[in-house]
């Protein structure tokens, strides 16, 4: 059979291709060209990274050795605290001793992430005058001994906050920022203070923690960044540091969201401004632990280049749900003997507010198993600190995939998902395709995020190639290739055996209208008498009759690989060799005109058991020329072939009554036929519209032998 030309080939490769980058290209366009509902598509990347984190918690839990401690200003905390008279916030003296406990714990880093950004001031003090600006209270005897036990553990990290906002002024957009540090009195004893600050994600979710970040072109080490580098640190710790605010921090250590004061006024009339060295000037930089948290952020950042983004945050490793990491009531510590507190040694302490009523929860991606997303899930802050002290010590965190990753992977997954549903066609590719390309995409996904530490994007490929490109292609295959398809199969279904209809449709090209001439076998059968029997039976059981032969002889002929042309009143019109080609198409012409005399000989006894009067045939068979196309008028075309040979074949079904004869075929019909066909030379004829003189052969399909004083008929050949 002649090979399909290569356009043909590769034709849907070539629109699966283009089709796919089509599709997958729009996409990417919207995505990344920040048009209408393009968020849309980080919502569902945020989403699949919580689902990703949620599977490498417990991995992440089940290999470390947790170096953090929470001791939880917690409900329980409160009501005890509440019951002995003290109100939160409570006196800074109850910190002073929880620092002491720990202090005889052995803790190697105590950090609170709680902003004392005033004092209480001193009663009976005499109030400033008015031009008095820079006028400070004396602290109370409670500050006093807070400021003390600070100094004398000498490893205390202070929270502050900043608060970053957006304000209209006169129909424009500003940024304001405004900070709250820790008070002058805690914050010079301290080993640091810190920006606990903590990014939120534009869903309202903390995926991400700060190594360092600026307030007024003055660099700050981020709150878990500092307390890493505390406890990296391998001489004592010792001196303050410049270091920044905390997502709480109310007025007199009060955690809120947004860190109380903000630039106010403090009772004495100061303003809540950084730090000084007692002058009024802010502190020189590069003493103690700020250099150390500075170097390690420039190190850890050197390593994890790809893990940062614009606002130097990295992906924060949840190691499990609200409540993984070990916590201790705050007032419990307080009563803690000599034994108890021996499980703060060498330990990083984290004080902070997680009783939801202090305000200093956040939702975060993780969440317990069988959980759906909702406000019990909420992290307080500093547990969500916790975390990312973890991830900074772990030294494994999440690199996200570079875009260029995303828009090659996005192309690639559309140009496949274009040429698999042109290959497959669109429904089994819906079915098969689609699911099981999602299905092992997201598996590579979810494997590289918890065991290679890669976030690859998920919902550009599956939502965007998949999707679009196949409905792309659907689309274009339906108006195009499938219509095509559709076509062909109307046009020829009932006309060819299956196999041939299949090969039509890979090769639309076998059946092209525009006409071609080819060498193929022409077979024309004929009924005898048919007309004298459409009188003697009623209509519809003429065709019944009719219909019946004409169902046995279509089948045979098909099954020999030939092509029912047309039905001609009582005729049959078929064409072996077109339009798919076959090198033995007369040889199974000849076998199809055996086999259709075999099946007219089984419908003969079937009528004649039923009483009927049988019908007989006559075939011609002629092999040469054709003409084959589409012909016909602008209302109606009918795929067909024309030509000398089909003349001739329908004149040598005629000679039949002459020769009383069933089949008669050419000479150049038997001339390539092979050998094995049974044949008897009849005679050399001009046939009407021929001037050449025809050899004629009449194919002899069964003998006649005497058997038991009657007349049997036996096969003479088998079919081959």
């Amino acid at each position: 059979m002649a090979e399909a030309p290569f356009w043909f080939r590769i034709r849907k490769v070539v629109y699966g291709v283009l089709l796919g980058l089509v599709g997958s290209g729009a996409i990417l366009v919207w995505r990344y060209g920040n048009l209408p509902f393009s968020r849309r598509f980080e919502e569902f990347e945020l989403a699949t990274f919580d689902d990703r984190m949620n599977w490498r918690g417990p991995a992440l839990e089940a290999a470390r050795e947790d170096p953090v401690v929470i001791v939880a200003i917690d409900e329980l905390s409160l009501g005890s605290m509440s019951d002995a008279g003290l109100t939160y916030p409570w006196p800074r003296e109850t910190h002073a001793k929880l620092i002491r406990q720990l202090m005889r714990g052995g803790a190697k880093v105590i950090a609170f992430d709680v902003n004392f950004d005033t004092v209480v001031p001193a009663p009976n003090q005499k109030p400033p005058s008015p031009e008095d600006y820079f006028w400070e209270p004396k602290p109370c005897a409670s500050d006093l001994k807070f400021a003390q036990a600070i100094q004398e553990a000498g490893n205390v990290i202070l929270a502050a906050v900043i608060e970053r906002k957006v304000v209209t002024v006169e129909g424009r957009d500003e940024s304001v920022e405004n900070a709250a540090y820790p008070a002058p009195l805690f914050d010079d004893v301290a080993a640091a203070h810190a920006d606990a600050t903590t990014p939120i994600d534009f869903d309202g979710t903390v995926r991400r923690a700060r190594t360092t970040s600026t307030f007024r072109e003055e660099r700050l080490a981020s709150f878990p960044v500092a307390v890493a580098a505390a406890y990296r640190a391998d001489t004592p710790l010792s001196g303050a540091m410049n270091g920044a605010p905390t997502r709480s921090g109310a007025m007199n250590g009060a955690p809120t969201r947004s860190g109380a004061m903000n630039g106010a006024p403090t009772r004495s009339g100061a303003m809540n401004r950084a730090p000084t060295d007692g002058t009024g000037w802010r502190k020189l930089a590069g003493m103690g632990l700020e250099k150390q948290a500075f170097a390690f952020a420039d190190a850890w950042g050197q390593r994890h280049r790809r893990s940062l983004d614009g606002e130097r945050a990295f992906p924060v490793d949840f190691h499990g749900p609200p409540g993984t990491t070990p916590t201790v009531e705050y007032a419990s510590v307080l009563a803690y003997g000599a034994g108890e507190l021996d499980r703060f040694r060498g330990k990083i302490v984290l004080v902070g507010a997680t009783a939801p009523e202090l305000h200093d929860v956040f939702d975060v991606p993780i969440r317990r198993t069988g959980r759906a997303r909702s406000g019990e899930e909420e992290m307080p802050g500093v547990e969500i600190h916790a975390n990312a002290i973890r991830t900074l010590l772990s030294d494994r965190c999440i690199r996200p995939a570079p875009v260029w990753v995303a828009v090659v992977w996005t192309l690639l997954v559309g140009c496949l998902t274009g040429i698999a549903t042109f290959h497959l066609r669109p429904l089994p590719a819906l079915l098969t395709y689609l699911p099981l390309m999602a299905i092992a995409h997201i598996v590579v996904a979810f494997w590289l995020f918890v065991n290679r530490d890669l976030w690859v994007n998920v919902t550009l490929p599956v939502i965007g190639a998949l999707l679009t490109s196949y409905v792309a292609s659907t689309v274009f295959a339906y108006f195009t290739v499938e219509r095509e398809r559709n076509h062909i199969q109307r046009a020829w279904a009932k006309r060819v055996s299956p196999e041939v209809l299949q090969k039509l449709v890979q090769n639309p090209r076998l059946q092209q209208v525009a006409g071609r001439t080819l060498q193929a076998t022409v077979l024309f059968s004929d009924l005898r008498n048919f007309t004298m029997y459409c009188h003697a039976w009623p209509p519809a059981e003429v065709v019944r009759r009719l219909n019946e032969i004409f169902d046995r002889m279509t089948r045979v002929i098909t099954d020999r690989g030939g092509t029912l042309d047309k039905f001609i009143g009582d005729g049959i019109m078929a064409v072996f060799g077109d339009p798919v080609p076959h090198e033995d198409h007369a040889r199974r012409a000849l076998l199809a005109a055996i086999d259709m005399l075999r099946a007219m000989k089984e419908l003969q006894e079937s009528a004649a058991a039923r009483g009927d009067e049988p019908m007989r045939m006559g075939i011609g068979i002629h092999t040469g020329e054709l003409v084959a196309g589409d012909i016909g008028s602008e209302l109606f075309l009918e795929y067909t072939v024309i030509g000398d040979t089909v003349s001739t074949a329908s004149r040598l079904e005629g000679l039949n009554k002459d020769y009383k004869t069933n089949i008669i075929c050419s000479g150049d019909t038997l001339a390539q036929a092979g050998e094995g066909i049974p044949t008897r030379l009849l005679d050399t004829t001009t046939v009407r519209g021929r001037e050449t003189p025809l050899q004629v052969y009449e194919v002899v399909w069964e003998k006649e032998e005497r058997v038991g004083g009657r007349h049997e008929w036996r096969p003479y050949i088998r079919a081959r």
